[in-house]
């Protein structure tokens, strides 16, 4: 498959063959003469079996996959769909292509879930991603740049009480990645608005406790603006999917609304429902 720019996706979920995939990704990288060499050099092998492999003389065998997925430190759900697109290559029959196919499937399908539902798709690169999931403050910072009264690298500072320093060395990222833009005088806008971290991330955690623990501060502060909810409950299966499905409706009707919404306020919504293990 194609990205937008023409070129062949380096998305494992983007390919149905993971021998395309494995072109791709060798491809992409910074040292792409040497790059199948080094690939063989890690697994073991001859450079020979490899190139039969991308010629399609020769398959992986699961454990070479699965170092192939070491080598290119592939997430653990990008792991998985790759092990499927391998499996189903390997596949002795169609029947049992065919029910790989239906596992790579599904995947996709809960991984788009969110996306589709809410109707924000645009990802930053796994790259970007670990800076800008590193800390709360890059989310923040991102959001403040569009907010009145918060569009200076002073003002982000005194309104989040972090050094300049920081805030000024935060917005140059930003504004390398396209997150935001600042005009002669030092005024910020937002670039890239709304964006969205997949569940699939290997950065998902990481975002999820940053604005967790964050919102420990909006506790000791006690404002009677906020709203917090906490509840420990004994519910039954069909009640726990009947919740999921109502706060996904709940996320895909407030949308329009924080779509169309002027920025006034930066605000954090988190929403929490999970079995207790």
């Amino acid at each position: 498959m194609l990205d937008s720019a023409g070129h062949t996706s380096t998305v494992v979920y983007d390919h149905t063959d993971y021998v395309q995939f494995l072109n791709a990704r060798l491809k992409a990288m910074p040292q792409a003469r040497g790059s199948q060499a080094a690939l063989a050099k890690f697994l073991g092998v001859q450079s020979s079996f490899l190139s039969q492999v991308i010629s399609r003389r020769a398959h992986l065998s699961r454990e070479q996959a699965i170092r192939v997925g070491e080598f290119f430190a592939l997430p653990y759900d990008e792991l998985r769909f790759f092990m499927l697109l391998v499996d189903a290559e390997r596949a002795g029959s169609k029947t049992l292509e065919n029910f790989y196919r239906s596992e790579m499937q599904a995947l996709l399908r809960e991984r788009e879930e969110v996306q589709e539902r809410i109707g924000v798709h645009e990802q930053l690169a796994d790259e970007a991603q670990t800076v800008y999931y590193s800390s709360w403050v890059y989310g923040a910072v991102h959001i403040l740049s569009a907010l009145p009264g918060t569009q200076t690298v002073a003002a982000i500072a005194a309104h989040l009480r972090l050094p300049v320093e920081q805030i000024s060395m935060i917005v140059a990222w930003l504004k390398k990645n396209e997150l935001v833009v600042e005009d002669a005088d030092g005024h910020l806008s937002i670039g890239k608005g709304r964006i969205h971290i997949g569940r699939h991330s290997r950065h998902v955690a990481r975002h999820h406790a940053n604005w967790r623990i964050k919102t420990l501060d909006a506790l000791e502060r006690s404002s009677p603006a906020d709203l917090h909810y906490t509840a420990f409950l004994g519910i039954s299966k069909e009640a726990m999917a009947l919740l999921k499905e109502k706060l996904m409706s709940f996320l895909q009707d407030i949308e329009p609304v924080i779509a169309d919404s002027k920025e006034e306020k930066g605000v954090v919504l988190l929403l929490d429902l999970f079995e207790l293990n």
